[in-house]
């Protein structure tokens, strides 16, 4: 199945380029050298490779994100593509901020990704004031829950909720993503 994929990318009319993940297990050594034999670049991120391919997106070095991780809309990839098998959809930013039925603003993307317990948790400290946006956030929610502001009351999920219900450090990172090119000198893209 993957050589198919190699194929269709090779035979358009485009530049291939692959990053992966720093934390993930390394693909096998077969696969890394059939990226070579196809001609196609290839490069690991030091964090998470969508948080390279979306910062690559906004500074538009790169024309689109062929990914099968949402991650990449919600750290602003201009343009998405997923991909069920030679079936791919096109997702843009600007659409789905724009689309009156599903307004997915970053802000609403983070909470999303906070809810479904997003894949990102490198361990990073967050800054002082977070956890108090948090606490507050928390207690919002609550009342919400409790008093029905949703149009029900849902007081058992209210107090089914945790203290430590989004994670202070993983918002942080979610907010503050680490690419290739940060360092505490300069976030310049490479030439």
């Amino acid at each position: 199945m993957l050589v198919y994929k190699l194929v269709a990318l090779a035979s358009a009319p485009i530049h291939v380029h692959f990053i992966f993940d720093r934390y993930r297990p390394l693909i096998k050594r077969s696969k890394h050298e059939l990226l070579h034999i196809f001609v196609f670049t290839c490069a690991t991120a030091r964090g998470e490779a969508e948080i390279d391919l979306a910062f690559l997106s906004k500074a538009g070095k790169i024309s689109a994100v062929l990914t099968e991780d949402g991650d990449a809309l919600l750290f602003g990839t201009e343009k998405f593509y997923t991909d069920g098998t030679f079936i791919v959809d096109v997702c843009s930013a600007e659409t789905l901020s724009n689309d009156p039925k599903i307004p997915l603003t970053t802000a609403r993307l983070l909470v999303w990704a906070m809810l479904r317990g997003g894949d990102y948790n490198l361990m990073v400290a967050a800054p002082a004031q977070l956890p108090g946006m948090l606490e507050t956030w928390r207690d919002r929610l609550r009342t919400v829950l409790v008093y029905g502001t949703l149009g029900r009351k849902y007081p058992t999920l209210a107090a089914s909720i945790p203290a430590e219900f989004l994670s202070v450090d993983v918002m942080h990172l979610y907010l503050n993503p680490v690419t290739t090119w940060s360092d505490s000198t300069s976030s310049s893209l490479p030439v």
